[in-house]
């Protein structure tokens, strides 16, 4: 049996297909499951964000158009790119993975394996498994030093990953909010924050502001990279300020870390995740994509403080850490690694054909996609009107001017 990273479905699949082998095709997340080239109109397309278990019909009318403008876009690039290498591995440049037995893809709870878009939305061959956590993660000293040195107040870890890019206007809002804290001397903040970063923005802004940061050590450390996974395993860690990613969700459930959320990217995975997240009771949220949510030190100081409010003692714990330890539970009970290797043993041993296609649980309407041509339809048929009666009125305008 060959397994391989969606990446590589070239060589993988034509290895198999080579030596007459099953073939297993892996995904760290959720991402990346629109191009396996056969999924309905009626499940949420993956890019657009829209991983609701429910979708509308505006989501997807959306769907129906964003599949197919992507699917032949990249059809295009596949026959201008790699043409001769497609055509020498006699791979199908329409459906690549159409052999494919089982695609496996690792999800944070609440998205995958314990809601309805298991069996409603995916594609009957690809199966959920739970996060595949945890990974070996270490810390310098340092940054195991102010998470587990003397100063016994716990600390909001701020970090932002590849797709996101902080704002001169938020910069300057945690600034003011990290020296607020400062004053008060309620929590500590460690930051991962890149080294051009800092130079161009969290530097020039404090020096507006007045803020010392060489000053304020015992509250904030400032760091260029740091294992994130290691950081949100300390029990020193009361809230993670994110974008959503998908990978620092994984991490934040599977260990029990209520989130601040900020979605940074237009119609990206992090809005829906954000939004999905302040559902399940594990987070308070900001949009701060541009144009969106306006961050204020207040608002800021307000959901942080919610977010890190000490445990009243018994059972009253913080609402936000009660959540998100049940969820913490449930992603490491679940143990993604092992449910995918059972998966793979399963392919290997005895098959994958047992799986019933999807379209057996759906209505006629929605396995043929009736209710979106029939808006698509309706749409065109009045903007023919509209232009029509547009053309008309012009025409009778000029007729009269004339």
């Amino acid at each position: 049996m060959i397994v391989f990273d969606h990446l590589f479905w070239p060589a993988g699949y034509a290895l198999s297909r080579d030596i007459n082998a099953s073939s297993v095709m892996l995904y760290p997340g959720l991402l990346g499951l629109e191009h396996l080239g056969n999924e309905p109109d009626y499940m949420p397309m993956i890019i657009s964000g829209f991983t609701s278990p429910v979708t509308s019909i505006g989501n997807r009318v959306q769907n129906f158009i964003m599949l197919r403008v992507a699917r032949y876009a990249l059809q295009t690039i596949r026959r201008v790119i790699f043409y001769k290498t497609l055509n020498k591995l006699n791979i199908s440049i329409s459906n690549p993975y159409g052999k494919i037995k089982l695609a496996l893809h690792g999800s944070y709870v609440g998205l995958g394996e314990v809601s309805r878009i298991q069996s409603e939305l995916f594609n009957p061959m690809t199966k959920s498994t739970g996060t595949w956590l945890p990974r070996t993660a270490t810390l310098s000293k340092e940054v195991e030093s102010f998470l587990h040195g003397d100063d016994s107040r716990m600390v909001v870890f701020i970090s932002i990953g590849t797709n996101a890019a902080w704002s001169k206007d938020i910069v300057n809002v945690v600034l003011k909010t990290i020296q607020e804290i400062h004053n008060t001397k309620e929590i500590r903040f460690l930051w991962s924050l890149k080294d051009k970063d800092y130079k161009q923005l969290v530097s020039p802004a404090a020096l507006d502001l007045g803020i010392p940061l060489d000053e304020m050590t015992d509250t904030l450390m400032i760091v260029p990279f740091v294992d994130q996974y290691a950081v949100l395993s300390s029990e020193s860690v009361a809230a993670f300020v994110s974008h959503c990613g998908f990978g620092s969700m994984q991490e934040a459930i599977h260990t029990s870390t209520p989130v601040l959320a900020m979605p940074m990217m237009l119609e990206s995975d992090q809005v829906t995740n954000a939004a999905r997240l302040v559902q399940l009771g594990v987070a308070e949220s900001f949009d701060a994509r541009p144009g969106r949510d306006k961050i204020t030190t207040d608002n800021l100081l307000m959901k942080l403080r919610s977010l890190t409010a000490a445990d009243s003692g018994g059972d009253n714990l913080n609402v936000y850490r009660q959540k998100a330890n049940k969820l913490g539970k449930i992603s490491n009970l679940l143990n993604g690694p092992s449910r995918g290797a059972d998966w793979l043993e399963m392919e290997m041993n005895e098959g994958t054909e047992f799986m019933v296609g999807i379209e057996n649980h759906i209505s006629w309407i929605e396995r043929n996609s009736v209710d979106v041509y029939c808006i698509l339809t309706l749409v065109v048929c009045v903007l023919f009107v509209v232009v029509k009666n547009i053309r008309s009125v012009c025409k009778k305008t000029k007729k009269k001017k004339d």
